[in-house]
């Protein structure tokens, strides 16, 4: 599935609302495969989130699998540092599997074309159509975050994992890494403010009049910094991120999408060709935050989730107005346009 193909954003659309056969992510990841998507400068100067002394959670993403992770962790807030050794983007998320449902289940379900509930009245996501999206428990269920790996590169960020068992994985089945499980005890807590790691940059993901938006807090500095999302809505989001042409409008960005949509792109208009993946913030439920360090060039990038909509028939959220678009100075400060 994590290949060179490009797909148009209406077909990524398409496939992003399916957690079976082509994963919640899976076209996201396609359109992030032939590009140098998430790189970061290896030679990061400053590394804030791994000086909090947080516990440690150390994964190489390989051509197979999820390496160096523990079965068992205690609750709490964890430092996510994950090296891809593959050659081609890697994607790691961990969710938090319902009541009952182990990783097996899953997969048989994930796996299964047949329209027979699989556990309990969990029905086979792929059982309605090429019209089926997520089903419902996974609107539900805590998503503590992650992030895409460009080969050879590591990302950095911090996640609060609660009690429970998890699954790690490319949130896509199809995707040639195995999922591993994973369980965390302890007592659920929230972290105190004290705990909290400092944000340079504070993306919040909210409820609008028409769905779903993002409200960014402080602005975006040409370097590394860290970017805080709290999930402030009632609906799981991702985050990713595009660098365009300088100049570029949201007005722009949201005339492509509704052509996407349509059907009709808009003539003279920004294409595909247009957003160069840069990072990929992972899936996180309603009430979670994490934290990402990451360095940023001087540049116009926009922000969008394509995760569909339950309450709306499955319309992705970017279609809602879950797309903003921002512009980082170079490093003396001049916008670079």
């Amino acid at each position: 599935m994590i290949d060179t193909i490009r797909m148009t954003r209406r077909a990524t659309l398409a496939s992003s609302l399916k957690l079976a056969g082509a994963g919640a992510v899976a076209g996201t990841a396609t359109r992030f495969g032939g590009l140098s998507a998430f790189a970061q400068d290896s030679t990061q100067n400053e590394n804030v989130l791994a000086g909090l002394g947080l516990p440690e959670i150390d994964v190489t993403i390989s051509e197979s699998g999820y390496e160096g992770l523990s079965g068992d962790q205690t609750a709490g807030l964890y430092l996510v540092k994950t090296t891809n050794s593959g050659s081609a983007p890697g994607f790691i998320q961990f969710m938090q599997l319902p009541d009952g449902m182990t990783l097996d289940d899953l997969m048989a379900m994930l796996g299964s074309s047949s329209s027979t509930p699989a556990a309990g009245d969990m029905a086979s996501p792929e059982s309605g159509g090429e019209d089926q999206g997520p089903p419902d428990w996974y609107y539900t269920t805590y998503l503590a975050g992650g992030a895409g790996v460009a080969p050879g590169e590591t990302a950095t960020f911090v996640i609060d994992l609660q009690p429970g068992n998890y699954v790690v994985w490319a949130e896509d089945p199809s995707a040639s890494q195995a999922p591993v499980a994973l369980t965390v005890t302890g007592e659920a807590a929230s972290p105190v403010a004290a705990d909290l790691p400092p944000a340079n940059v504070a993306i919040q993901e909210q409820a609008s009049d028409s769905g779903f938006m993002f409200v960014i807090g402080n602005a975006f500095s040409n370097g590394w910094q860290v970017v805080e999302v709290a999930n402030l809505s009632d609906q799981p989001h991702f985050i990713e991120i595009d660098k365009v042409p300088d100049g570029t409008t949201l007005d722009q960005v949201n005339a492509l999408l509704q052509g996407e949509m349509s059907g009709t792109p808009v003539s003279g208009g920004l294409s595909e060709a247009d957003f160069q993946p840069f990072y990929f913030v992972g899936t996180q439920s309603a009430g979670t935050r994490q934290w990402h360090e990451l360095s940023l060039d001087a540049g116009t990038y926009t922000i969008a989730c394509f995760i569909g909509d339950i309450k709306k028939g499955g319309i992705p959220h970017a279609f809602e107005g879950m797309v903003s678009l921002f512009v980082v100075p170079t490093a003396s400060g001049t916008p670079t346009a």
